[in-house]
């Protein structure tokens, strides 16, 4: 099972086209994950960071009704919260 974390390492420049044409994460996001560093460990690090930033506006754009659903995190965070 890959960590949101690892689908930003592995990103290839066809993966950053296709969430540019989807807006599947926020334009600020691709343009850093488009300028990664190559040793692995600052990859990881950086794409943590990135994944963590992504969903924090997930969160922030949600309305105070929205985040009090039941079940409203495991749609949002769905691995982070898995065992």
């Amino acid at each position: 099972m890959l960590t949101p974390a690892q689908t930003f390492i592995n990103a290839d420049r066809t993966a950053l086209q296709e969430w540019r044409v989807s807006s599947e994460y926020k334009s600020y996001i691709l343009n850093y994950l488009s300028r990664l560093p190559v040793s692995m460990k600052e990859r990881e690090e950086k794409s943590c960071l990135l994944m963590y930033l992504h969903y924090m506006v997930i969160l922030y754009g949600l309305k105070v009704a929205e985040l009090k659903k039941k079940g409203i995190y495991l749609n949002i965070l769905p691995i982070l919260l898995v065992d």
